[in-house]
């Protein structure tokens, strides 16, 4: 069964398999919703949460499954350690073989729709109810495209 976290990394497999078949298959990719996941310190406020230490490698797993290197620079994303090679393996329920997937990019090669439009702007959407308004907030309901779809 595993952890929450766990699951949450699987969850991240399996999303990014489903983005690569459907590419793979001719169509874009709007990824939309609460994702849960701040993807760097521009996504926080007054700092990205980093207790426990597996936010910042669900952070790491996320960033580095759906955007390029060139994508996360820009978007100062965290990309620590990756996690799936201690924590579950890149193919763990995958409906795709190992073998096949190896033979392409294990990325979902994405746009951070609100980050390629407002670049280093800090917008929020998630304000805890327990704090005092505007004490903490995070940017973790994402739009994220196939790169492609941008130029469409």
């Amino acid at each position: 069964m595993g952890t929450r976290h766990d699951f949450k990394l699987a969850f991240h497999n399996r999303l990014r398999d489903e983005c690569l078949e459907l590419e793979d298959r001719g169509f874009h990719v709007i990824i939309a919703g609460d994702l849960n996941i701040a993807r760097g310190p521009l996504d926080g406020y007054p700092n990205l949460r980093t207790w426990p230490a597996q936010h910042c490698l669900n952070r790491a797993d996320f960033n580095t499954k759906f955007f390029s290197p060139e994508e996360n620079e820009r978007a100062d994303a965290y990309v620590g350690p990756s996690p799936s090679k201690r924590a579950i393996p890149d193919n763990a329920d995958s409906t795709e073989p190992r073998s096949s997937r190896a033979q392409r990019a294990d990325r979902f090669d994405g746009v951070d729709v609100f980050r390629a439009l407002h670049d280093g702007e800090r917008k929020y959407t998630y304000y805890p109810r327990t704090r005092e308004w505007g004490a903490s907030c995070d940017r973790v309901d994402l739009i994220i495209t196939s790169r492609g779809t941008r130029t469409q």
